[in-house]
């Protein structure tokens, strides 16, 4: 292996597949690579590697997490508002 070079499964340019288990998802051996425009192994390697920041990863994944959970509470909050105004209608 040459200097710079490293395994596809620690790139950030890697999206792994996974496929749908009981319990989980289950890793795979192959992935996207979005430098190269096509399916790898894992266990590939090439120049345009570079290191994945696993930190970074992980804020994006809680920044997604929380936008699905607002989007659910205005939706809730919607229904709540809507049902209000129904029953202020009927009191009238």
């Amino acid at each position: 292996m040459e200097k710079g070079k490293g395994k596809c499964f620690d790139c950030k340019y890697l999206d792994r597949y996974f496929t749908k288990g009981i319990k989980q998802f289950n890793k795979t051996g192959y992935g996207w690579c979005c430098s190269k425009c096509c399916t790898v192994t894992v266990h590939d390697s090439c120049n345009n590697y570079k290191y994945r920041d696993r930190q970074k990863r992980s804020k994006l994944l809680i920044r997604y997490y929380l936008n699905d959970l607002l989007t659910e509470i205005s939706a809730i909050r919607t229904v709540i508002e809507a049902q209000n105004n129904d029953e202020t209608v009927d009191d009238m």
